[in-house]
């Protein structure tokens, strides 16, 4: 199974104003460094912190994992990796913890599909509990 989001398309105000904000970021980090080295080095870790919301992003489900295109860069996970999912309105967090952690948010995998909830979730191998079920055992 696979699918292409783009979150900017579905966000355009909350885009232009991420936009806005990291225009005046590197007005700042110019006028208080001083040096383009600084500010174009500052640009180019902005522009690839924010790239997978204005960039359409391709998912890909198969038997062996995750594939996530971002389109310059690719990601892959196994299956192995996860221990759970957390159903979420917009999409599905994949997690490699049973319970919340506080490392979560680093190692967690965010499958965005905003029309495909319960399609994704029927795509998800068995051993995979929702947080819920995950919590309870």
């Amino acid at each position: 199974m696979s699918w292409r989001t783009h979150l900017f398309r579905r966000r355009p105000a909350r885009g232009l104003a991420g936009i806005v904000l990291v225009i005046t970021t590197l007005l700042l980090v110019q006028a208080a460094g001083e040096t383009a080295l600084l500010t174009v080095l500052a640009g180019l870790a902005l522009v690839l912190t924010v790239w997978p919301f204005y960039a359409p992003v391709r998912y890909r489900l198969d038997a062996q994992g995750v594939t996530v295109d971002y389109g310059i860069w690719r990601r892959r996970w196994p299956w192995s990796r996860f221990r759970a999912y957390v159903p979420l309105a917009d999409g599905i967090l994949l997690t490699p913890f049973a319970h919340h952690h506080r490392l979560e948010r680093f190692r967690a995998v965010l499958l965005s599909c905003p029309e495909r909830v319960d399609e994704v979730r029927a795509q998800l191998p068995p051993e995979l509990v929702p947080r819920e079920t995950a919590a309870a055992s």
